[in-house]
């Protein structure tokens, strides 16, 4: 089903993992360079910024030529036309990464969101629908995002298949005019969907989507926070009862106000607790957006000075944890080295696990020919 070669994924998963091993110097140079050896990777990954240059070449060709092709047909069929840049984008995609095996190089991921770009724009003109939470429109662009998240490991097509899985949720509970539901059954979507990715994560034949993982772990975390925020909700709820970017009140407000202030400090405890950078980092960010909502809708003192006081406050909160974690003190440290190392013991013992494999593989080899030869 994946559309690259598995050894070539695992090559690449263990040298990212040797990288990050003699940045912390737990491997000398010269094993680095033997596990680097032994798992050579075909794969074309330019750096980020060659990649964001590609991925904006490919997006203004392709928009040229879907101009270029509309004036060719004189949009007589503008959703057959979207239909048919859709295919191409994916049938260039599919020759792309076969002849040359780009993997996240730019090219390759703008290639995948013009597919589902051109096909969700294809369907909306088909469908003679125009809401941006049609429901046939969202179910083809989930399946279609699913599937080339899967086929080319994608991590930006997972993000957008559970985005669309989240519309897909409030449009079906908007057309069954119980739109009072979709808070909760965003939550528990999202809820779902991060507790099954953290159970996937422990299953190490699943390496190639370890990066989708951690992604569909971050958006769906921040997603569980907005899905009770008061103003999202809020907006949410004006859009889908009068189709306009308004607020209106909500009807258990209470439970909103509690939710948008109180969640930010269950991340914040979750993160301390279970030394998790990802609860405690968003946690801390939560917590600025809660603040952000409350003074959205009460105003305590002018925005200059809530600025300021905000600013020196960050400034002096931040410079005591340096000075305070400098040294590591109930699991928590500043010292980069010693974060990740505590991180990767997985990662070191995956190296050392492939150095014995590779020892055994050769010398197995070896006593084949020598009793061949004898």
């Amino acid at each position: 089903m994946i559309k690259y070669k598995r050894e070539d994924l695992y090559n690449n998963y263990v040298q990212q993992q040797c990288e990050e091993a003699l940045a912390e110097n737990s491997i000398d140079l010269p094993t680095y360079e033997s596990i680097i050896s032994q798992h050579p990777v075909r794969l074309y990954t330019p750096n980020v910024f060659i990649r964001i240059g590609l991925v904006l070449l490919t997006v203004l060709i392709l928009f040229f030529a879907f101009l270029l092709s509309g004036l060719a047909v004189q949009f007589e069929s503008p959703s057959g036309l979207c239909f048919f840049i859709s295919i191409a984008c994916y049938a260039a995609l599919e020759v792309l990464i076969g002849n040359s095996n780009h993997y996240n190089a730019g090219v390759d991921n703008a290639l995948s969101f013009c597919c589902v770009a051109f096909c969700f724009a294809g369907c909306t003109l088909l469908f003679k629908d125009y809401s941006t939470v049609s429901l046939p429109n969202c179910f083809i662009a989930f399946l279609l995002c699913i599937y080339l998240a899967i086929r080319f490991t994608d991590a930006f097509m997972s993000v957008l298949a559970f985005l669309f899985l989240l519309t897909l949720a409030v449009s079906l509970f908007g057309h069954l005019s119980i739109a009072i539901l979709e808070p909760f059954v965003l939550m528990a979507v999202c809820a779902f969907v991060y507790f099954a990715v953290q159970k996937q994560k422990t299953k190490f034949w699943l390496f190639p989507y370890f990066k989708s993982f951690s992604a569909l772990s971050f958006i769906s975390a921040l997603c569980f926070y907005a899905a009770g925020n008061y103003y999202a909700i809020s907006i949410l709820s004006g859009y889908m009862n009068f189709h306009v970017m308004a607020k209106v009140e909500l009807p258990i407000g209470w439970f909103f106000w509690t939710w948008t202030m109180l969640m930010p400090l269950i991340y914040l405890a979750v993160g301390i607790i279970r030394k998790n950078a990802l609860f405690l980092r968003m946690g801390l960010a939560l917590v600025i957006v809660a603040l952000l909502t409350f003074r959205h809708y009460y105003s305590v003192m002018p925005a200059e000075i809530a600025l300021i006081l905000g600013g020196i406050i960050s400034i002096i909160a931040s410079y005591a944890l340096i000075r305070y974690l400098k040294r590591p003190r109930h699991g928590f440290t500043f010292d980069e080295a010693v974060r990740r190392s505590e991180g990767t013991a997985l990662s070191h013992e995956l190296i050392k696990n492939t150095l014995m494999n590779k020892t055994t593989a050769h010398a197995q080899i070896h006593d084949n020919r020598d009793s061949a030869d004898y």
